[in-house]
């Protein structure tokens, strides 16, 4: 009876297809995984994070989308991968690049004085500032 349930609407076929399907998209993941190199989460620029996340929207469609042809999937993380590829290399060479896809330090505390300015735009406050500062083991702001 549970056979049947599980495949009510929809043969074993469709069901295999949409394990081929989840398995090409983390192939096709690990492979621009592996080309875009290893980085930590925290090493992560906000253009990364945003590409990474839209890979994997793709790749999930990509599994479970089997309305749409495999190559649609494909193409559209090729696009992204390549593309967050490109302005890597661009970032590298380019400091001008760089400043616009990383953009620049905030200084928040400089000479003994806080930086309140810098605060509004970074959207922090003093405490929090003061929070992080002794997670990383500056108990003294001086430090």
């Amino acid at each position: 009876m549970s056979f049947i349930f599980i495949t009510e609407g929809r043969n074993i076929m469709e069901y295999l297809g949409i394990f081929l399907r989840a398995l090409l998209s983390l192939v096709v993941l690990f492979v621009f995984t592996k080309l875009l190199g290893k980085r930590q989460i925290s090493d992560l620029s906000l253009f990364d994070y945003i590409n990474g996340m839209t890979i994997g929207s793709i790749a999930a469609e990509m599994a479970t989308g089997i309305e749409r042809n495999i190559w649609v999937g494909i193409i559209g993380m090729g696009v992204y991968g390549l593309s967050v590829l490109a302005i890597d290399i661009i970032d590298r060479k380019s400091i001008r690049a760089r400043r616009f896809f990383s953009g620049t330090p905030t200084i928040l505390y400089e000479n003994g004085k806080f930086k309140k300015k810098n605060f509004a735009r970074a959207q922090i406050s003093i405490s929090e500032f003061q929070e992080m500062c002794r997670i990383n083991g500056y108990y003294y702001i001086d430090d």
